[in-house]
Protein backbone atom coordinates (compact mmCIF):
# COMPACT_ATOMS: atom_id res chain seq x y z
CA UNK A 1 0.00 0.00 0.00
CA UNK A 2 1.28 3.47 -0.88
CA UNK A 3 2.00 5.90 1.93
CA UNK A 4 0.06 9.15 1.89
CA UNK A 5 3.17 11.09 0.82
CA UNK A 6 4.01 8.58 -1.91
CA UNK A 7 0.41 8.59 -3.13
CA UNK A 8 0.38 12.40 -3.34
CA UNK A 9 3.73 12.42 -5.16
CA UNK A 10 2.59 9.77 -7.61
CA UNK A 11 -0.76 11.37 -8.38
CA UNK A 12 0.81 14.82 -8.67
CA UNK A 13 3.39 13.61 -11.18
CA UNK A 14 0.70 11.81 -13.16
CA UNK A 15 -1.57 14.84 -13.17
CA UNK A 16 1.29 17.08 -14.27
CA UNK A 17 2.23 14.70 -17.07
CA UNK A 18 -1.37 14.54 -18.23
CA UNK A 19 -1.62 18.33 -18.25
CA UNK A 20 1.52 18.52 -20.38
CA UNK A 21 0.22 15.92 -22.76
CA UNK A 22 3.23 13.62 -22.42
CA UNK A 23 1.46 10.42 -21.45
CA UNK A 24 -1.55 8.70 -22.81
CA UNK A 25 -0.45 5.38 -24.28
CA UNK A 26 -3.47 3.13 -24.30
CA UNK A 27 -6.00 5.89 -23.64
CA UNK A 28 -9.10 6.08 -25.83
CA UNK A 29 -8.04 9.48 -27.15
CA UNK A 30 -4.57 9.39 -28.75
CA UNK A 31 -1.98 11.42 -26.86
CA UNK A 32 1.77 11.82 -27.25
CA UNK A 33 4.18 9.76 -25.19
CA UNK A 34 7.40 10.81 -23.50
CA UNK A 35 10.49 10.65 -25.73
CA UNK A 36 13.87 9.49 -24.42
CA UNK A 37 16.23 11.82 -26.23
CA UNK A 38 19.57 10.39 -27.36
CA UNK A 39 18.08 6.91 -26.82
CA UNK A 40 14.97 6.64 -29.00
CA UNK A 41 15.59 6.17 -32.73
CA UNK A 42 13.65 7.66 -35.61
CA UNK A 43 11.24 5.14 -37.14
CA UNK A 44 12.19 6.20 -40.66
CA UNK A 45 15.86 7.24 -40.75
CA UNK A 46 17.06 5.32 -37.65
CA UNK A 47 18.94 8.33 -36.26
CA UNK A 48 18.73 8.99 -32.52
CA UNK A 49 16.37 11.80 -31.54
CA UNK A 50 18.54 14.56 -30.11
CA UNK A 51 16.84 17.91 -30.74
CA UNK A 52 13.43 18.23 -29.02
CA UNK A 53 12.53 21.31 -31.09
CA UNK A 54 12.15 19.53 -34.42
CA UNK A 55 11.13 15.94 -33.72
CA UNK A 56 7.64 14.51 -34.17
CA UNK A 57 5.57 11.52 -33.17
CA UNK A 58 2.40 9.75 -34.22
CA UNK A 59 -0.12 7.97 -32.02
CA UNK A 60 -2.32 5.19 -33.36
CA UNK A 61 -6.00 6.03 -33.02
CA UNK A 62 -7.09 2.62 -31.77
CA UNK A 63 -4.27 0.46 -30.40
CA UNK A 64 -2.29 3.11 -28.47
CA UNK A 65 1.05 2.48 -30.20
CA UNK A 66 3.43 5.31 -30.99
CA UNK A 67 6.21 5.97 -33.49
CA UNK A 68 8.78 8.73 -33.03
CA UNK A 69 10.78 10.69 -35.61
CA UNK A 70 13.90 12.83 -35.58
CA UNK A 71 12.44 15.42 -37.94
CA UNK A 72 8.87 16.39 -38.76
CA UNK A 73 9.69 15.61 -42.37
CA UNK A 74 10.48 12.00 -41.49
CA UNK A 75 7.02 11.65 -39.91
CA UNK A 76 5.21 13.11 -42.93
CA UNK A 77 7.04 10.91 -45.42
CA UNK A 78 6.61 7.80 -43.26
CA UNK A 79 2.86 8.41 -43.04
CA UNK A 80 2.78 8.87 -46.82
CA UNK A 81 4.77 5.68 -47.41
CA UNK A 82 2.70 3.57 -45.02
CA UNK A 83 -0.61 5.20 -45.98
CA UNK A 84 -1.09 5.80 -42.28
CA UNK A 85 -2.81 9.18 -42.23
CA UNK A 86 -6.21 7.71 -41.39
CA UNK A 87 -4.80 5.53 -38.61
CA UNK A 88 -2.55 7.94 -36.71
CA UNK A 89 -2.69 11.35 -35.06
CA UNK A 90 0.47 13.39 -35.59
CA UNK A 91 1.96 15.51 -32.81
CA UNK A 92 4.67 18.15 -33.13
CA UNK A 93 6.54 20.04 -30.37
CA UNK A 94 5.99 23.71 -29.72
CA UNK A 95 9.45 25.01 -30.64
CA UNK A 96 9.24 27.50 -27.77
CA UNK A 97 8.56 24.81 -25.16
CA UNK A 98 9.56 21.60 -26.95
CA UNK A 99 10.12 19.17 -24.09
CA UNK A 100 6.85 19.98 -22.35
CA UNK A 101 4.29 20.96 -24.95
CA UNK A 102 3.08 18.82 -27.83
CA UNK A 103 0.55 20.13 -30.35
CA UNK A 104 -1.65 18.19 -32.72
CA UNK A 105 -0.41 18.86 -36.24
CA UNK A 106 -3.95 19.94 -37.15
CA UNK A 107 -3.73 22.75 -34.57
CA UNK A 108 -0.11 23.88 -35.00
CA UNK A 109 1.25 26.99 -36.69
CA UNK A 110 4.05 26.00 -39.06
CA UNK A 111 7.02 28.03 -40.29
CA UNK A 112 9.99 27.36 -42.55
CA UNK A 113 13.63 28.44 -42.61
CA UNK A 114 14.92 26.39 -39.67
CA UNK A 115 18.01 24.21 -39.42
CA UNK A 116 16.40 20.84 -38.65
CA UNK A 117 18.13 17.46 -38.20
CA UNK A 118 17.17 16.09 -41.61
CA UNK A 119 17.08 19.49 -43.33
CA UNK A 120 13.36 19.63 -44.07
CA UNK A 121 13.43 23.04 -42.38
CA UNK A 122 9.95 23.10 -40.81
CA UNK A 123 9.11 23.86 -37.17
CA UNK A 124 5.85 24.22 -35.24
CA UNK A 125 4.56 27.05 -33.06
CA UNK A 126 1.51 27.34 -30.88
CA UNK A 127 0.81 30.94 -31.88
CA UNK A 128 1.61 33.00 -34.98
CA UNK A 129 2.94 35.76 -32.75
CA UNK A 130 5.97 33.66 -31.76
CA UNK A 131 7.19 33.15 -35.34
CA UNK A 132 10.22 35.33 -36.13
CA UNK A 133 9.83 37.79 -39.04
CA UNK A 134 12.51 36.03 -41.09
CA UNK A 135 10.54 32.77 -41.05
CA UNK A 136 7.54 32.25 -43.32
CA UNK A 137 4.29 31.19 -41.67
CA UNK A 138 2.76 28.19 -43.45
CA UNK A 139 -0.47 26.26 -43.23
CA UNK A 140 -0.20 22.56 -42.47
CA UNK A 141 -0.84 21.76 -46.12
CA UNK A 142 1.86 24.20 -47.27
CA UNK A 143 4.38 22.86 -44.74
CA UNK A 144 3.78 19.26 -45.76
CA UNK A 145 4.02 20.24 -49.43
CA UNK A 146 7.48 21.71 -48.76
CA UNK A 147 8.53 18.46 -47.09
CA UNK A 148 7.22 16.32 -49.94
CA UNK A 149 8.97 18.48 -52.53
CA UNK A 150 12.30 18.09 -50.73
CA UNK A 151 11.79 14.34 -50.45
CA UNK A 152 10.89 14.08 -54.14
CA UNK A 153 14.21 15.69 -55.03
CA UNK A 154 16.01 13.17 -52.86
CA UNK A 155 14.17 10.31 -54.50
CA UNK A 156 15.09 11.70 -57.92
CA UNK A 157 18.70 11.84 -56.77
CA UNK A 158 18.49 8.10 -56.21
CA UNK A 159 18.58 8.03 -52.46
CA UNK A 160 16.66 9.04 -49.36
CA UNK A 161 18.25 10.53 -46.29
CA UNK A 162 18.95 7.72 -43.85
CA UNK A 163 21.33 6.74 -41.10
CA UNK A 164 23.12 4.48 -43.56
CA UNK A 165 24.08 7.11 -46.09
CA UNK A 166 27.36 8.30 -44.63
CA UNK A 167 28.73 4.91 -45.58
CA UNK A 168 32.36 4.28 -46.35
CA UNK A 169 33.64 6.26 -49.33
CA UNK A 170 37.04 6.64 -50.87
CA UNK A 171 38.97 9.65 -52.11
CA UNK A 172 40.50 9.74 -55.56
CA UNK A 173 43.69 8.10 -54.31
CA UNK A 174 41.81 5.28 -52.59
CA UNK A 175 41.95 6.69 -49.05
CA UNK A 176 38.82 5.86 -47.07
CA UNK A 177 36.90 9.00 -46.14
CA UNK A 178 35.57 8.81 -42.62
CA UNK A 179 31.87 9.04 -41.84
CA UNK A 180 30.51 11.71 -39.53
CA UNK A 181 29.53 10.44 -36.09
CA UNK A 182 26.60 12.78 -35.52
CA UNK A 183 26.43 14.27 -32.04
CA UNK A 184 29.89 12.98 -31.12
CA UNK A 185 32.37 14.34 -33.66
CA UNK A 186 33.65 17.83 -32.85
CA UNK A 187 34.48 20.56 -35.35
CA UNK A 188 38.24 21.12 -35.65
CA UNK A 189 37.77 24.91 -35.87
CA UNK A 190 34.94 25.89 -33.51
CA UNK A 191 34.85 22.82 -31.20
CA UNK A 192 31.09 22.48 -31.61
CA UNK A 193 29.57 19.01 -31.85
CA UNK A 194 28.51 18.15 -35.38
CA UNK A 195 24.73 17.81 -35.13
CA UNK A 196 23.72 18.38 -38.77
CA UNK A 197 25.91 16.30 -41.12
CA UNK A 198 24.27 17.81 -44.21
CA UNK A 199 26.42 20.95 -43.81
CA UNK A 200 29.59 19.34 -42.48
CA UNK A 201 32.96 19.34 -44.23
CA UNK A 202 36.05 17.15 -44.23
CA UNK A 203 39.67 17.91 -45.05
CA UNK A 204 42.15 15.27 -46.23
CA UNK A 205 45.87 15.93 -45.92
CA UNK A 206 47.47 15.00 -49.24
CA UNK A 207 50.70 13.86 -47.59
CA UNK A 208 49.99 12.05 -44.32
CA UNK A 209 46.31 11.30 -45.15
CA UNK A 210 44.99 12.63 -41.84
CA UNK A 211 41.39 13.82 -41.87
CA UNK A 212 39.68 16.61 -39.95
CA UNK A 213 35.94 17.24 -39.73
CA UNK A 214 33.99 20.49 -39.41
CA UNK A 215 30.37 21.34 -38.65
CA UNK A 216 30.21 23.93 -41.45
CA UNK A 217 32.11 24.44 -44.71
CA UNK A 218 32.87 27.93 -43.43
CA UNK A 219 34.81 26.48 -40.51
CA UNK A 220 36.91 24.36 -42.88
CA UNK A 221 37.74 27.36 -45.07
CA UNK A 222 38.69 29.56 -42.11
CA UNK A 223 40.79 26.75 -40.59
CA UNK A 224 42.69 26.22 -43.85
CA UNK A 225 43.33 29.96 -44.05
CA UNK A 226 44.58 29.96 -40.46
CA UNK A 227 47.00 27.05 -40.90
CA UNK A 228 47.98 27.98 -44.48
CA UNK A 229 46.81 24.54 -45.50
CA UNK A 230 45.27 25.01 -48.93
CA UNK A 231 48.16 23.44 -50.84
CA UNK A 232 48.26 20.43 -48.53
CA UNK A 233 44.58 19.52 -48.21
CA UNK A 234 41.55 18.42 -50.18
CA UNK A 235 38.08 19.47 -49.02
CA UNK A 236 35.00 17.27 -49.18
CA UNK A 237 31.41 18.36 -48.56
CA UNK A 238 28.22 16.28 -48.28
CA UNK A 239 25.62 16.31 -51.02
CA UNK A 240 22.57 17.81 -49.32
CA UNK A 241 20.34 15.29 -51.07
CA UNK A 242 22.22 12.07 -50.29
CA UNK A 243 24.87 12.96 -47.65
CA UNK A 244 27.55 11.37 -49.84
CA UNK A 245 30.90 13.15 -49.86
CA UNK A 246 31.69 15.34 -52.87
CA UNK A 247 35.00 16.95 -53.69
CA UNK A 248 34.68 20.71 -53.27
CA UNK A 249 36.14 21.05 -56.76
CA UNK A 250 33.28 19.02 -58.24
CA UNK A 251 30.34 20.04 -56.05
CA UNK A 252 27.63 22.44 -57.16
CA UNK A 253 27.60 25.08 -54.43
CA UNK A 254 24.81 27.46 -53.51
CA UNK A 255 24.35 30.12 -50.85
CA UNK A 256 21.24 31.05 -48.91
CA UNK A 257 20.90 27.97 -46.71
CA UNK A 258 20.69 27.95 -42.92
CA UNK A 259 23.91 26.22 -41.84
CA UNK A 260 25.21 25.54 -38.31
CA UNK A 261 27.66 28.46 -38.19
CA UNK A 262 25.59 30.67 -40.51
CA UNK A 263 27.94 30.68 -43.48
CA UNK A 264 24.98 29.42 -45.48
CA UNK A 265 26.71 27.33 -48.16
CA UNK A 266 25.22 24.01 -49.26
CA UNK A 267 26.46 21.47 -51.81
CA UNK A 268 24.72 19.37 -54.45
CA UNK A 269 25.92 16.88 -57.01
CA UNK A 270 23.76 18.45 -59.73
CA UNK A 271 22.41 21.94 -60.40
CA UNK A 272 18.87 20.60 -60.79
CA UNK A 273 18.67 19.84 -57.06
CA UNK A 274 19.47 23.36 -55.87
CA UNK A 275 16.42 24.74 -54.08
CA UNK A 276 14.58 27.71 -55.54
CA UNK A 277 15.63 30.97 -53.93
CA UNK A 278 19.23 29.79 -53.48
CA UNK A 279 22.08 31.31 -55.52
CA UNK A 280 24.49 28.99 -57.33
CA UNK A 281 28.11 30.08 -56.97
CA UNK A 282 31.44 28.56 -57.95
CA UNK A 283 34.08 27.35 -55.50
CA UNK A 284 36.12 30.56 -55.54
CA UNK A 285 33.01 32.68 -55.00
CA UNK A 286 31.95 30.45 -52.10
CA UNK A 287 35.36 30.73 -50.43
CA UNK A 288 35.42 34.52 -50.78
CA UNK A 289 31.85 34.74 -49.49
CA UNK A 290 32.83 32.71 -46.42
CA UNK A 291 35.84 34.94 -45.80
CA UNK A 292 33.66 38.04 -45.93
CA UNK A 293 31.17 36.52 -43.49
CA UNK A 294 34.04 35.62 -41.16
CA UNK A 295 35.44 39.17 -41.31
CA UNK A 296 32.04 40.56 -40.35
CA UNK A 297 31.79 38.10 -37.47
CA UNK A 298 35.20 39.12 -36.15
CA UNK A 299 34.42 42.83 -36.54
CA UNK A 300 31.13 42.39 -34.69
CA UNK A 301 32.87 40.45 -31.93
CA UNK A 302 35.53 43.16 -31.62
CA UNK A 303 32.91 45.91 -31.41
CA UNK A 304 31.00 44.07 -28.70
CA UNK A 305 34.22 43.61 -26.75
CA UNK A 306 35.11 47.30 -26.96
CA UNK A 307 31.71 48.33 -25.57
CA UNK A 308 32.15 46.34 -22.37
Amino acid sequence: MLSRRKFIQTTTVAATAMSLGIIGCGNSEPKPCKINYDRDACKRCLMLLSDPRFCAQVAHKTNGTHEVFEDMGCAVIWLDETKGWDDYVMFVPNINNPEKEWIKADDAVFADGYLTPMSYGIAAHKEKSTVDPENNILTKEEAFAVIRKIDSKRVAAGQHYSAEQHTEQKAEDGVKLRKIDTGKDVCKKCNMKIEVPAFAALTLNKHNKTQEVFDDLGCAVVWLDTVNGWDDHMIYVPDLDTLKWLSLDEAVLAKGYVSPMNYGIGAHRDRSFVESGKTIINKDEAIEFIREVYKKKMASKKNKGSKK
